[in-house]
């Protein structure tokens, strides 16, 4: 479980950062592009000053973490005998110490004897990890254990999901946390509406669904600041990740992956003919719920509630969807279909064939064209 979420204006600052000084004897802090251009790196190195027990990592790129850069990062943090990453940016940099916390937790040396491992080591101190998230990407997954690594020689993707390497502390402040548009910040409260919807829908575990349904009310506040939206998708996200073999989430992965699109964006225009289908699976029990929550009355007709719903989130859709600059189909992100075939022989791999995975596929073609 997460130890803490820390949120609002200014919530990085000395009081908060300093601390961490006397409680950890070696840091380690992993920032990418965008953690640096908006000025969240600086406040991390103001608030440290000039130390010895901080060292600093800068990914080149915001993009996918190389199994290389792994294996440099993980001697690095041996070298320096960390015991706290601070990792400041996007996707990439929290990617990256989630995938350095494995190795070393494993007590191995590189990223590919570490799969090859079962267990973690014997006697191996914990590494804690505090995630810094600063801009409107790929978060949902960073409540979770969730961290991909590419190996550029064989070409393989390993994606991983380990409890051990979930952040301790997360950290969203509204002064660093980048400029984003109001068609932006609706298409982050969407996906991570319809993302709780499926988890609520078809999950089984009533802990999950729950924090799916915290999702919603968080979506929902009035006056939302950009952190709120932030947590809806990482709350909707973890929820989402629990459901078993998750084929929608690995292929809007794969797509993110391949094409460098954001996380919202793809699942809208994978599942948006979708919603009508998720708000019918939903049982009476979690409409009550739901309904404590969005504040649509629940009559005794059920299949009002869910007509209701369902034309609240398909008005928000038709607004999102109405903007110019907002790509209509999936094949105007990058997507053709070679790749919707590539991605798909990846997954019958992983999972084998099944007709949820066809039903998926055909679904994909439908939105593609």
């Amino acid at each position: 479980m997460i130890s803490s979420i820390i949120t609002g204006k200014d919530c990085i600052n000395n009081s908060n950062l300093q601390r961490l000084l006397n409680e950890f004897k070696s840091i380690l802090v992993i920032s990418d592009l965008n953690g640096c251009v908006c000025g969240a790196k600086s406040k991390v190195k103001k608030a440290f000053g000039k130390n010895d027990k901080v060292t600093y990592f800068k990914l080149k790129a915001c993009d996918c973490t190389q199994v290389q850069t792994v294996d440099k990062v993980v001697k690095i943090a041996k070298e320096r005998q960390t015991d706290l990453i601070v990792s400041i940016g996007t996707h990439s940099a929290h990617n990256l110490a989630k995938a350095v916390k494995y190795v070393i937790m494993r007590n191995r040396d590189n990223f590919v004897d570490s799969v090859c491992c079962e267990q973690n080591g014997n006697n191996i101190p914990d590494i804690k990890l505090i995630c810094i998230a600063v801009s409107a990407g790929n978060h949902q997954n960073l409540l979770t254990g969730y961290f991909e690594v590419e190996d550029s020689v064989t070409k393989n993707i390993y994606r991983l999901n380990k409890d051990f390497v979930k952040p301790m502390t997360v950290m969203l402040d509204d002064k660093v946390l980048d400029k984003v548009s109001n068609i932006a910040k609706l298409g982050m409260e969407l996906s991570a509406l319809i993302v709780a919807l499926a988890a609520i829908s078809f999950g089984s575990d009533e802990q999950d669904k729950l924090t799916a349904i915290s999702a919603v009310g968080i979506a929902e506040k009035i006056n939302a600041t950009l952190s709120d939206l932030f947590l809806v998708q990482m709350y909707a996200g973890a929820s989402f990740l629990a459901l078993q073999n998750n084929l929608l989430n690995e292929f809007v992965m794969s797509v993110c992956y391949y094409t460098g699109q954001v996380y919202s964006l793809v699942m809208l225009l994978t599942v948006k003919n979708c919603v009508r289908h998720f708000i019918n699976k939903l049982d009476v029990n979690d409409i009550k719920k739901l309904d404590l929550t969005y504040g649509i009355e629940l009559s005794e007709d059920v299949n009002l509630w869910k007509d209701n719903f369902y034309k609240m989130i398909e008005g928000k859709l038709n607004k999102y969807f109405a903007d110019k600059d907002i790509p209509q189909k999936l094949n105007e992100i990058g997507l053709n279909s070679d790749l919707i075939e590539k991605i798909f022989e990846e997954l019958t791999i992983s999972f084998g064939e099944s007709e949820e995975l066809s039903r998926l596929k055909d679904n994909i073609y439908i939105n593609y064209w």
